[in-house]
């Protein structure tokens, strides 16, 4: 395996769990 593909990989993990960390931010924000 490259470093590339495995760098591309990390950056999409963290994107996604900074996104579903945000979702659940969001929602516990609105709910109080």
């Amino acid at each position: 395996m490259s470093r590339s593909n495995t760098r591309h990989r990390r950056a999409q993990w963290n994107g996604g769990l900074a996104g579903l960390l945000a979702r659940r931010v969001r929602r516990a924000r609105d709910n109080g």
